[in-house]
C-alpha cells in the first residue's frame, strides 16, 4: 500500500542540508534501495512533428535552419519572478549586437509582457505566444542560448541541454535552480527575507528581489556561458 511509510529527509542521503528538488525525488528512490548517482542527465524527447512545425515557423520569420538565436523568456507566474521587460530589451540589444538574435517567447495571456519587450527596444525580434508543450520543447532545443525568469521555461531548456543564464527572484535557488549538465548560471540579488514563497512580497512595497537584479551582472553572466560553450564545444570537436 501506499502512504505507509515516512521517507528520512533527502539531506540524508546527499550528505547536505540544502538539495535541489530533483534530489529529494531521487533520494526517495534511494531510500527504496534503487542505485541513484549524485547528478542523472535530463532527457526530454522531441516530437518530429512540433520540430519540424517550428523549423516551418522559425524560417518564415528569418531564422533559417541552423542559424544560431538566443530564446528569451520573459514571462513568469507572478511579479517577484518577473524581471523588467526593459532589462531584457537590454539584453536583447546585447546579443543583436553579439550576432546572435532573439526569439521571444511567452503563452497564452502574456502577449502584454512580449509587447512590453517590443516596445523596449527596436533590435529585432522574432515572437511567439501560440506554442504547444512539444513545440515549446522543440524551440528550447535549437536555441544557442536561453536568458529568462525562474519557470518552467527554464526547466524545458535545462531537459533538452540548453545552455541558459536565469534570472531568480524569490524563489529557493538550492531547491529550484535548473538541473542541467551543460554552460549555466543563475543571477539573483542576496536578500534577507529570500527564499519566500513570492505570492506578495510582505518586506517591501515591490519585490525588490527581482528589481534589484542588474543588467549588467545577466549580461556578464551571459558572456561567461557563452565563453563556456565556445570552450566545450571545441574541446569535444
Amino acid at each position: 500500500s501506499l502512504h505507509n511509510h515516512a521517507a528520512p529527509p533527502s539531506s540524508e542521503l546527499w550528505g547536505r542540508e540544502k538539495t535541489h528538488s530533483a534530489e529529494q525525488q531521487l533520494a526517495l528512490l534511494g531510500w527504496t534501495g534503487v542505485p541513484v548517482s549524485d547528478r542523472p542527465a535530463t532527457r526530454l524527447p522531441q516530437m518530429p512533428e512540433a520540430s519540424a512545425l517550428v523549423a516551418r515557423r522559425l524560417d518564415a520569420a528569418g531564422v533559417g535552419d541552423g542559424q544560431a538565436f538566443a530564446l528569451i523568456h520573459p514571462a513568469a507566474a507572478f511579479e517577484s519572478k518577473t524581471w523588467a521587460a526593459s532589462n531584457f530589451a537590454r539584453v536583447i540589444e546585447h546579443l543583436a549586437a553579439r550576432g546572435l538574435p532573439a526569439v521571444v517567447i511567452a503563452g497564452p495571456g502574456e502577449e502584454g509582457v512580449v509587447g512590453a519587450v517590443r516596445a523596449e527596444t527596436s533590435a529585432p525580434l522574432v515572437t511567439f505566444t501560440d506554442l504547444s508543450l512539444p513545440e515549446v520543447t522543440a524551440l528550447s532545443a535549437r536555441a544557442r542560448l536561453f536568458v529568462g525568469n525562474d519557470s518552467g521555461l527554464a526547466h524545458i531548456a535545462a531537459a533538452v541541454s540548453t545552455p541558459q543564464v536565469v534570472v531568480f527572484g524569490s524563489s529557493n535557488v538550492a531547491h529550484w535552480q535548473p538541473w542541467t549538465q551543460v554552460p549555466a548560471e543563475v543571477v539573483r540579488e542576496e536578500m534577507p527575507c529570500a527564499p519566500c514563497p513570492g505570492y506578495t512580497c510582505a518586506e517591501f512595497d515591490a519585490p525588490e528581489c527581482i528589481r534589484r537584479v542588474p543588467v549588467e551582472r545577466v549580461l556578464a553572466a551571459i558572456e561567461r556561458v557563452l565563453n563556456a560553450v565556445t570552450i566545450h564545444t571545441s574541446r569535444s570537436g
